[in-house]
């Protein structure tokens, strides 16, 4: 589902994903409340939300749509080049975060792996929600202690790797791999996949030994 209050920017995420095989637009809404009302309908995977509409912004659409439909994934989507806004979008639940001058494979290619469960967020992105890169020179004693299973998931993850790619290449078992994960974040104080990446680039925890 797309939701924006655009014409143009609309028809153009709808057409990029139209000529896509196996991704169906199921609905498209014009505010933050349009989104949620329409996901409410069951149909949508991922929702495609805009950052800033009239009527009803694409943050607390994205919180609502996680409190209420924890299963749909949310994509954000803006205009702006803005730190806060991707941290915002983060802190609200959203698992992707696109520019709206994305092109048709990114955005597909966004589309396809959040809706298989992963985080997605460009490097560029990803540098700013870190302030730049991990420095090499992070006291050691600035990073939680992660075990050396923990850090091998980690690493894993933030080479793109779902949960079964990371379970399959460590010889674990998927319930492991989200155990692992679950302490790496406690560990870390954040709630979300993209946060922990975040984190982990941040304080340099991020190889896969």
């Amino acid at each position: 589902m797309i939701a924006d209050d655009e014409p143009f920017v609309r028809r153009t995420l709808a057409d990029y994903l139209r000529t896509a095989p196996n991704l169906v637009v199921v609905g498209c809404a014009t505010n933050g409340p349009d989104a949620v009302r329409l996901a409410r309908d069951g149909r949508a995977d991922v929702v495609l939300m805009d950052l800033r509409m009239p009527g009803g912004d694409g943050y607390t659409a994205t919180q609502a749509l996680r409190r209420a439909l924890p299963d749909i994934r949310v994509v954000a989507i803006t205009a702006l080049d803005s730190r806060q806004a991707a941290q915002a979008a983060i802190r609200a639940g959203a698992l992707g975060f696109l520019r709206k001058s994305a092109g048709r494979d990114v955005v597909v290619d966004t589309v396809r792996l959040v809706a298989r469960g992963h985080s997605v967020l460009p490097q560029e992105e990803l540098s700013r929600l870190t302030g730049g890169a991990a420095s090499r020179d992070t006291p050691p004693e600035s990073a939680p202690h992660l075990t050396q299973r923990e850090r091998q998931v980690l690493g894993r993850l933030a080479q793109g790797m779902s949960n079964r790619q990371i379970a399959a290449d460590l010889g674990i078992s998927e319930s492991t791999v989200k155990m692992h994960l679950t302490s790496v974040m406690s560990k870390l104080g954040v709630a979300s996949r993209v946060q922990v990446l975040a984190a982990a680039h941040r304080l340099g925890l991020t190889s896969s030994e």
